[in-house]
């Protein structure tokens, strides 16, 4: 109705949670969207859920609370998370099995590219130089920085430009870069 009323539609079973907590809606399906707090919930079809149905449960309590998320553009089963707590978990069947990294800080921002889901890019708040923004091209197996000349400062959220030239856009709390 064009914003004359709202409902909320959050999973009532969620457990944990951010002051904030995030939700990604799949790129490829507007019907699929993800939502997180230390477990993981997932519609298929939004525009019926609500906060009692609709809702599938892809995990319980991940270790920490989810911060960010970043869903395939080919494939809405494969999903990428990161938690307050510098994990960042993988599941390429919606959450039948999982893969996770641990070790980073705060992961404040994921992005799949769009062309190859086995690349994601991913963000990190706090003052450690060296991480600022890593990468995977091996679907989160393994992570590199990719930080560059960026200045010491906690990175947001970051987006990737597809055109070429194909660039990245960081937010951080000084800026964007």
């Amino acid at each position: 109705n064009s914003g004359v009323s709202f409902l909320e539609i959050r999973p009532a079973g969620g457990t944990g949670g951010l002051f904030y907590n995030p939700f990604e809606l799949a790129p490829s399906d507007h019907n699929t969207v993800v939502y997180a707090q230390s477990d993981i919930w997932k519609t298929t079809d939004v525009l019926t859920t609500t906060s009692h149905s609709g809702w599938t449960r892809l995990s319980g309590p991940v270790g920490g609370n989810v911060a960010s998320i970043g869903i395939s553009h080919q494939n809405p089963a494969k999903m990428y998370f990161g938690t307050d707590n510098g994990q960042i978990l993988v599941t390429t069947d919606d959450g039948a099995t999982w893969s996770t990294t641990a070790g980073y800080p705060y992961v404040s921002d994921l992005v799949v590219d769009p062309a190859n889901d086995s690349v994601c890019y991913a963000t990190f708040g706090g003052f450690n130089a060296a991480a600022h923004i890593y990468k995977t091209t091996t679907s989160g197996a393994t992570w590199f920085s990719v930080t560059g000349n960026l200045p010491n400062i906690p990175t947001n959220t970051i987006v990737l430009r597809t055109a070429a030239p194909r660039m990245l856009f960081v937010g951080t709390d000084l800026g964007v870069f």
